[in-house]
């Protein structure tokens, strides 16, 4: 199994040159004098000390980070706080505490933003973006990215605008999206080559190395996963090194190097088990395991699998946890350990079920080919000896029926199962798409009734308006009467708010601008309109949608629901600054709505009208919505809707 390199970027403040030596004997001078240290030294030897156990021991980097954080509160001084949460946000990060992590950080980044450091709001904002990145939260992550590419760019910030590219070439890569990710990963190299950055350099060459490997250019994936193991050890980083280590080890057992793939692996697992990273610890175990099944030496690797196992089985890493059965069953089998090898096969049918439902047939199939294939080979060895073959036949006939009984009665129950889940399904997609189908023709009736109204208050009472405001000003002329002038030219100016009263309900009922202009005209029309008299600044940004026509269910469903979220805000946020972003991304429409108002709890409000009509028109076009709270204050809406391509 591949063990992806996990690319850090939060080396906002510093760059690591050190050697591991001098790593050691910094983190030896700082342990020996903390005891005498207090106030200011006291808090920066904590700050150094979590910052060099980062990429050593993840555990101890977490425990300095928290007593930096508890004294730095006591000094009430915002900027210490900033900083204590950021560092207790990379120990957390690190520890695969996402929660917490982000909570930290949405603090660190509220008081950075309030004492005006942009370069500290770009080092949060890049660590949202690794955090919802892992999350595959990938609409959000790819928003922040973008800002901070934008921030350290302007700051001129070589080293954090590097960092950041290569973060997005993360993000392209749970997209699968490969020729971005070795884009991204290779502009990344360049920035962090030409200022000596290691750190930035070894993590693009990792994602270099990773967008070649699926697309096949092995040879060139391995020279690569060199420059970044180079990098990695330039700076004395065990946990960064190892992850190479274990994806080149993968890359020699694809090309049939089992020694070298062995050695890496072996070399990677030393160093997690000195930092004490258990999911790498489990991930190498089991992969030196599979190697060492694959050279024929089953004791050892039964001896690698049990390592691995209970560390797979808390930390619940499925897939590890479902190659060590698949690894002891093999190695049982041809030990044969008849008993044991039935036993795991049973625990890794049952995971396997679990994880792989769509694979379940093909699995079962492998399995049973790969018993009658150990029994052949059984049976041509036991023919060195006619007495011992006797005996043996025997027991392998016991053993196979046991087996293929096994299977026939595991292939029936899973059959069963699936085909149930197959009619609940049908029943309940059916049951989804009446649903479907009854909102949609509710709407599609209403925005017709809408447009019926609009059109007769426009082509009628707004006519009739117009000729009587015609046939009022002949009249208006004809009297000479000062007192009476003036009382017609007040009745005049009541007649033309009337016209222009019945002009914006009707342009309100069917914007004219949406159906001419499309959406974004449309959207920049209505902005411009409930702001007017509002006092919230606004901006709207947009992306991939210039000039461009959607279906019309869709442009007038994302245009009905941002009227919604606008009207929400003015109504209810209290918010003075609100941005509005529009863009597409592959064969999605996203709209994303930002306020720095009060915010909401969308449990408590979501029996609400609003909330409610946003939910049904979404379900008409298959799209959802997601509700956050905003990085400093208020709420952010994102709302995806997936397009066909279908033009109007």
């Amino acid at each position: 199994m591949k063990h992806c390199v996990h690319i850090s970027s939060f080396l906002v403040f510093c760059l690591l040159f050190l050697s591991a030596t001098s790593q050691n004997k910094l983190i030896d001078s700082l342990e020996k004098r903390l005891p005498q240290l207090k106030g200011k030294e006291r808090r920066t030897a904590l700050a150094d000390l979590s910052w060099e156990y980062n990429s050593i021991d993840v555990s101890k980097s977490e425990a300095y980070a928290r007593e930096l954080y508890a004294l730095a509160l006591e000094t009430k001084d915002s900027t210490e706080v900033g900083e204590a949460c950021n560092f207790l946000t990379v120990a957390l990060y690190r520890k695969g505490d996402y929660e917490q992590a982000l909570q930290f950080n949405r603090r660190a980044y509220r008081i950075r933003k309030a004492n005006g450091d942009k370069k500290g709001m770009g080092s949060s904002l890049n660590k949202f973006v690794n955090i919802y990145t892992d999350q595959v939260r990938l609409d959000s992550a790819l928003k922040y990215a973008i800002e901070c590419v934008k921030i350290f760019e302007e700051l001129k910030d070589s080293a954090n605008t590097a960092i950041c590219i290569n973060t997005l070439s993360g993000i392209y890569q749970k997209e699968r999206n490969w020729t971005e990710m070795e884009k991204s990963a290779r502009q990344s190299y360049d920035i962090a080559r030409k200022i000596g950055f290691d750190y930035a350099k070894g993590g693009a060459a990792g994602n270099m190395a990773a967008a070649l490997e699926n697309t096949n250019r092995l040879d060139e994936a391995i020279k690569w996963y060199a420059i970044a193991d180079s990098a990695f050890t330039a700076i004395g980083s065990d946990l960064d090194r190892a992850n190479v280590l274990l994806n080149l080890g993968v890359l020699y057992r694809k090309q049939g190097n089992r020694e070298q793939a062995l050695k890496n692996y072996m070399t990677a697992l030393e160093m997690l088990e000195r930092v004490g990273e258990k999911h790498g610890i489990a991930h190498a175990s089991a992969n030196v395991g599979l190697i060492l099944n694959a050279m024929g030496k089953n004791q050892e690797a039964v001896a690698y699998f049990q390592k691995a196992l209970p560390i797979a089985e808390s930390e619940r890493l499925g897939r590890v946890e479902l190659m060590c059965y698949e690894g002891l069953l093999e190695a049982n089998m041809k030990l044969g350990n008849s008993t044991d090898a039935i036993a795991f096969f049973n625990k890794y049918a049952a995971l396997r079920d679990t994880l792989y439902s769509s694979e379940r047939a093909t699995l079962m199939s492998e399995m049973r080919t790969k018993f009658e294939v150990e029994k052949k080979e059984q049976e041509n060895a036991f023919l060195k000896n006619e007495n011992e073959l006797k005996e043996k036949q025997k027991r392998n006939v016991l053993i196979g029926s046991a087996i293929i009984i096994v299977l026939l009665i595991l292939a029936g129950v899973l059959y069963y199962l699936a085909y149930r889940r197959k009619q609940e399904s049908k029943l309940q997609q059916e049951v989804i798409r009446e649903r479907e189908r009854g909102l949609a023709a509710v709407f599609e009736a209403t925005e017709e009734e809408r447009k019926r109204i609009a059109k007769d208050l426009h082509d009628g009472i707004g006519q009739q308006l117009s000729g009587l405001r015609m046939n009022w000003e002949s009249f208006s002329e004809g009297i000479n009467d000062e007192n009476q002038k003036a009382r017609l030219q007040h009745l005049s100016g009541i007649l033309d708010e009337a016209c222009k009263d019945v002009r914006t309900i009707s342009h309100q009922m069917m914007p004219r601008v949406l159906t001419e202009g499309g959406l974004l005209p449309a959207l920049q029309d209505m902005l411009s309109k409930s702001f007017a008299l509002a006092k919230v600044r606004y901006r709207i940004e947009h992306f991939k949608v210039e000039g461009e026509r959607f279906n019309e269910r869709v442009e007038l469903g994302l245009y009905r629901i941002c009227q919604e979220l606008i009207n929400n805000i003015i109504k209810h946020s209290g918010a003075d600054d609100v941005v509005i972003q529009l863009y597409r991304n592959k064969n999605q429409l996203i709209l994303i709505v930002e306020d720095n108002g009060k915010g909401f709890d969308v449990q408590q409000k979501r029996d609400g009208i609003g909330l409610m009509n946003i939910t049904s028109r979404l379900s008409t076009v298959g799209g959802d919505v997601i509700w956050e709270p905003g990085p400093q204050s208020g709420s952010v809406a994102t709302v995806r809707i997936p397009l066909n391509d279908e033009k109007r």
